[in-house]
């Protein structure tokens, strides 16, 4: 897809342009540069690439080629034109201890002017491709929304100066779970947006990212369930007998287990059975000298309850005042082996639902990492006991919600219990894809606020099985971009986003959508959770209206942007169309509620009439088909998607009456 022109990025740059002093340095001229890219001579991937990209990308501005060269290859002088890839023993010339290189804290950048030259450095894992990236976005106004879309600007004189960055992101595990930025196909954008999780497969020549031995939940991925069989006393008691659960067995071992040994909420492991302890430390330092790769390794529970509820579990928890506690101490007494033999692993563990609370007395070691969980919280309030700032007036109102005071205090506990903490934070509904979440407003406050209470790695999970739902391209670069730093003012990156990713027309229109959403869902006082199935509740029909009213208007107007200029605006109406789809469900699943209301009230309705449903939801479907639309909840499938469509229109109008008509 071509790129487009960004009103908002060229007007900055105008404007940073205009106030440049004499030591702007000139890169490009009449086609031609003095400059060339320098790397080590020993170079290592990351900065092979980082020198790559450099060159390749002042190519695609101006025209030039830049060449690239090793140290060996030129004088570092202070009149030298050197664009340098450190650290490096050039980059060290050029600072002259101003900033010493091997200091920058993690994934730290150094992007400074030295004379006629520019040093490119930081932290040698990341930090110099980070600084290129960094230099042509604030700098040239370079940008990268999506694995397949982006604005390279186009001039053939090309400047820049005037900047000083030292700069070293507080989280070093940085995570926007959507499909988008997951897997090495999308390894390109996760680089560029500065993320390093688990799921952003980014290969080492572009910085790599952490890498996971299990990931959560990994109780049943070291003792197998079908273990109990043979080790009943490994697994937990519930109720005074032993138990597994039965969601991980398969037919044959679930047949040979009484019924009265298996879970009804699911089981975990007795944790402190010497046995199981012995076992389980040798499968994992098994697993690490089988994957060297491997950086952190986690021990945590399953995706259940079920805790163990045998005496010396029970003591344990009582002492502590928390399930957490057990976990803990069995966590640490692991994490205090594989030191020995694995010193450079962390070990992962959860504080998730009933291991929340934070234990009253035992601390995690200081290879231990406790990722923090928000399941329960309610995600249009921030957990300041605030509802986030307006996106056009940067107006704020109180709402302390109880779900979230709790959560918070959990939070500030656990900040002194472990040195190490992760938060598994969470950005979509998992019971509805495809309908508006409206946390627009809080998702810098929450990043904020995990930062300020020493959180060091952030997941935020997003829409990770689909590339439709509310604005999930936009949701997975703003969030990328507050990982990186949280201080970055959010309205100007939502303006950015829907500039440069759809139209500078058309972003006055979606704030005012945004913000309709957002005050409908605040107006009300609800929860709103990771598992609503629909909007009833929040979103009323006046703001439905008003929300249709404005998509129509986007709409018209993206079609008349494309129909003027095809070359700068192709695919724009196919994108706004797309983004359609969430209210375009809401109007669906919502469709006899509204109806009855505007009936008894004699209020309007923007939807179509009953009978010209079944058109509307084919068109509907057509869109989805388009866009790849198979999944609607997590954990769906392309079979269970046709049944929820088909039992969604079958509401509306019965398949009898479809029928007769």
């Amino acid at each position: 897809m071509k790129t487009r022109q960004i009103v908002v990025i060229l007007l900055l740059a105008l404007s940073a342009a205009a106030a440049r002093s004499a030591e702007t340095l000139t890169l490009t001229r009449d086609g031609k540069t003095d400059y060339a890219v320098v790397v080590p001579e020993n170079a290592a991937p990351v900065q092979v690439s980082a020198a790559a990209e450099l060159a390749e990308t002042l190519r695609k501005i101006s025209g030039v080629p830049f060449p690239i060269k090793k140290e060996s290859e030129v004088a570092a002088g202070p009149d030298a034109k050197l664009l340098v890839i450190g650290p490096s023993e050039t980059s060290k010339r050029l600072l002259g201890g101003e900033v010493d290189e091997s200091a920058v804290p993690y994934d730290g950048i150094i992007l400074k002017q030295a004379g006629s030259s520019i040093v490119f450095s930081g932290h040698p894992v990341r930090g110099p491709l980070y600084a290129v990236y960094t230099f042509l976005e604030d700098e040239l106004g370079c940008r990268w929304w999506t694995e397949s879309e982006s604005f390279i600007p186009k001039t053939d004189r090309i400047e820049a100066g005037d900047f000083d960055v030292v700069y070293a992101p507080e989280l070093i595990y940085r995570e926007s779970f959507y499909s988008g930025l997951t897997g090495r196909a999308n390894a390109q954008i996760a680089a560029h947006l500065k993320t390093n999780g688990a799921s952003e497969d980014i290969p080492p020549e572009l910085g790599g990212h952490h890498v996971y031995q299990y990931f959560v939940h990994s109780f049943y991925s070291v003792i197998k369930p079908e273990e109990f069989l043979d080790h009943p006393d490994w697994f937990s008691e519930i109720g005074g007998r032993r138990k597994v659960a039965g969601w991980g067995l398969s037919k044959e071992d679930l047949s040979r287990i009484p019924a009265e040994n298996i879970g009804e909420d699911g089981s975990q492991l007795c944790l402190t059975n010497e046995e199981l302890f012995g076992v389980f430390l040798e499968r994992v330092r098994k697993e690490l000298d089988a994957h060297p790769e491997a950086t952190i390794v986690s021990v945590s529970q399953n995706d259940c309850g079920g805790w163990c509820e045998c005496g010396k579990c029970s003591k344990i928890a009582e002492e502590e005042g928390s399930q957490s506690g057990p976990i803990i101490r069995f966590v640490n007494r692991i994490a205090e082996e594989l030191e020995k033999s694995h010193p450079n692993v962390l070990v992962d563990t959860l504080a998730y639902r009933y291991s929340r609370k934070p234990p009253e007395h035992v601390v995690a070691r200081d290879n231990v990492i406790v990722r923090l969980c928000s399941i329960e919280c309610s995600f249009v309030q921030n957990l300041d006991g605030e509802y986030g700032p307006s996106l056009v007036t940067g107006r704020r109102r109180p709402a302390d919600e109880p779900q979230n005071r709790s959560f918070r205090d959990d939070m500030v506990k656990w900040s002194e219990h472990a040195a190490h903490i992760f938060v598994w934070d969470y950005v979509t509904n998992f019971s509805q894809y495809l309908i508006p979440f409206p946390n627009y407003r809080v998702m810098q406050d929450n990043v904020r606020f995990f930062v300020r209470h020493h959180t060091l790695g952030l997941f935020e999970q997003g829409d990770y099985q689909t590339t439709t739902g509310d604005f999930v391209q936009m949701r997975a670069w703003i969030l990328a971009k507050l990982l990186w730093n949280p201080d970055t003012p959010l309205s100007p990156l939502y303006e950015e986003f829907l500039s440069g990713y759809y139209a500078p027309e058309l972003t006055p229109l979606y704030l005012e959508y945004f913000e309709l959403l957002s005050d409908a869902a605040e107006s009300t006082g609800e929860v709103i959770g990771i598992y609503r199935q629909n909007t009833l509740g929040w979103l009323d029909l006046e703001t439905f209206n008003k929300c249709s009213d404005l998509l129509d208007r986007i709409t018209a107007k993206a079609e008349e942007l494309e129909r003027s200029n095809p070359d700068l605006y192709t695919g724009l109406l196919y994108k706004v169309r797309r983004e359609r789809i969430p209210l375009d469900m809401v109007l669906l699943q919502n469709y006899n509620a509204y109806s009855e209301q505007a009936q008894a009230e004699g209020k309007e309705f923007r939807a179509p009439a009953r009978a010209d449903m079944p058109a509307f939801y084919e068109e509907f479907r057509a869109r989805c088909k388009a866009a790849g639309l198979v999944c609607v909840y997590e954990g769906c499938s392309p079979e269970r998607f046709e049944e929820y469509m088909t039992d969604v229109i079958g509401e509306i109008v019965p398949p009898e009456e479809k029928k007769a008509e």
